[in-house]
């Protein structure tokens, strides 16, 4: 917006006031009692407008601060050069220099107005989002990154080298349930860059003590981090010490539909369960699923039926039964 009108008018009677002053208080012997009254319009006059002044010379940019004191400056040059040197004698009385004085710092306090109401007020700042921590189970897990990909979560991400160890480890591992745990976290890595997001591997402090975990939470302390786990162990550390933590698990239960009792589904059965006959198997949300009487079934999709729910700190838990009747999909 261009302010240079209204503060080349505001300069104009800023140079304007400064000449009658000078008129008021050189042309005529005042009574004390205006001079009083002078004086206190003088003070009003300065003081309301002196926040205009400091704003101009201080935030204004340079056109405006070379408009308002150029513009004083050739008004008060040209008053004093022209109005001055004729100066009515004594006996003209001193009411009408008052009166311009008056008129002048009216204009002067509306001018200033002018000012302030061109001036942009600045938009209020949406709290930044808080950087986000994630440990080794919430790169495994990989919704995070998926609402990044989405475009649903726009905030900037770190973790730290001892989390990247502990996934390349997983992925070198020769069992192949673990195997495939740690090439999902380090796929979930490049996921996140891919989608365009922020993510610094920082070192861990040589002062920091304890395994992984502690040292997450000491830099999630340090930094104003918010941690993002599905660890339920780490999670209740964390929010004892007052770390802010994000638990993809309790998240995605808060935006998806709930199961219900009966409902069927689909699953890959991936090792045994701890009762005799069960076998268990992961939803593609990491959900983990309990299937009764279907331990000779591993390695294979099988059709389900949802028997009961259970809401645990990590998550839900599903316990459900084979469907009748038994379909093997693989």
């Amino acid at each position: 917006m261009n302010r240079t009108p209204v503060t080349v008018t505001f300069g104009v009677t800023v140079g304007a006031w400064f000449t009658v002053l000078a008129w008021a208080l050189v042309s005529f012997p005042l009574p004390s009692s205006v001079f009083v009254l002078m004086f206190s319009v003088a003070l009003i006059a300065i003081l309301t407008t002196l926040p205009t002044w400091v704003r101009l010379l201080l935030q204004g940019t340079n056109r405006d601060r070379h408009a308002l004191g150029w513009s004083a400056v050739v008004v008060a040059t040209a008053g004093a050069l022209v109005v001055l040197p004729q100066l009515p004698d004594s006996s003209a009385g001193y009411g009408p220099p008052v009166w311009a004085f008056a008129v002048a710092s009216l204009t002067m306090l509306a001018a200033a107005a002018g000012v302030d109401r061109g001036t942009p007020k600045p938009s209020p700042r949406e709290p930044a989002a808080p950087t986000l921590l994630l440990d080794t189970s919430a790169w495994i897990d990989g919704r995070v990154v998926q609402l990044a990909e989405w475009g649903v979560l726009h905030a900037e991400a770190c973790t730290t080298h001892g989390v990247m160890d502990e996934l390349k480890d997983l992925a070198d591992r020769t069992d192949a349930t673990v195997r495939a745990r740690g090439r999902a976290g380090l796929d979930a890595v490049q996921r996140w860059r891919a989608a365009g997001r922020t993510l610094q591997i920082e070192d861990e402090p040589t002062t920091s003590h304890g395994s992984v975990d502690d040292r997450l939470v000491q830099r999630a302390l340090a930094g104003g981090l918010m941690l993002v786990t599905t660890d339920a162990p780490l999670e209740a550390q964390a929010s004892a010490l007052g770390v802010p933590v994000l638990n993809p698990h309790a998240l995605m239960d808060s935006l998806r539909g709930g199961l219900h009792t009966g409902e069927r589904l689909t699953v890959a059965l991936t090792a045994e369960g701890q009762e005799a006959g069960q076998a268990v198997g992961h939803l593609e949300d990491g959900t983990l699923v309990v299937v009764d009487g279907a331990r000779g079934l591993m390695g294979r999709h099988v059709e389900i039926e949802v028997t009961r729910l259970l809401q645990t700190k990590t998550g839900r838990m599903v316990f459900a039964k084979l469907a009748q009747p038994t379909t093997e999909l693989a």
